[in-house]
């Protein structure tokens, strides 16, 4: 990721969808070992960190307030979801890019924390996660509103106020149908085998 943004610092004035500033959120843990690293693999990014107490965070809020100072933004989850003042503060960017590390934990788009990073603004957004899915199409499908909405608009009742309610019924169902036909599928299968299985136990071993 680190060396994407690299190359995007590099070419974004020859592409507009390249230019920053762009926004990392990572958990609190990792804060200051991603700080490090993008220092150390990519320095000519304009990097700010915005993280600290609320003091801290207002004299941040001070000295950068517009792209023309700031690459990158690096920040946390409970940065972006904390105070209002702090998700006024991100709202002033024009983000391009928005990159969450541990993207796993938006599978559930029935949290506080997903509703309201879908209203950090930005023109594309990335997930990254070393933690496999599983078998769930709904969680699946929060994930993939959650970087996509625009594809799904057409799924979600115009005007209903219900959200993301009738896509994430929609492949609820499909799961569960999903399911049925593997197990339908599958049933013969174990028969045959138990079937096999008693008929060998049943004969009697050969004696010499």
């Amino acid at each position: 990721m680190i060396s994407f943004l690299a190359y995007a610092k590099e070419h974004s004035d020859s592409d507009d969808r390249l230019r920053g500033p762009h926004l990392f959120v990572v958990p609190s843990a990792t804060t200051e070992n991603w700080r490090n690293e993008i220092k150390l693999w990519a320095p000519r990014l304009r990097l700010l960190t915005y993280y600290g107490s609320i003091e801290e965070r207002a004299e941040l809020r001070g000295r950068a307030s517009s792209r023309r100072h700031v690459d990158l933004i690096l920040t946390t989850y409970n940065m972006v979801c904390s105070r209002v003042e702090d998700r006024g503060f991100l709202r002033r960017f024009a983000l391009n890019y928005v990159v969450y590390d541990e993207g796993h934990m938006l599978r559930s788009c029935h949290t506080q924390r997903y509703q309201q990073l879908m209203r950090i603004g930005g023109r594309r957004r990335i997930l990254l996660t070393g933690t496999p899915l599983q078998n769930n199409l709904v969680e699946l499908i929060s994930l993939l509103y959650f970087t996509m909405p625009h594809m799904f608009g057409k799924y979600l009742g115009k005007g209903s106020g219900e959200g993301m309610g009738p896509l994430l019924q929609m492949f609820a169902h499909k799961g569960r149908a999903l399911s049925q036909k593997q197990q339908a599928q599958a049933a013969p299968s174990r028969r045959n085998r138990r079937t096999s299985s008693g008929q060998s136990s049943s004969k009697s071993p050969k004696k010499g």
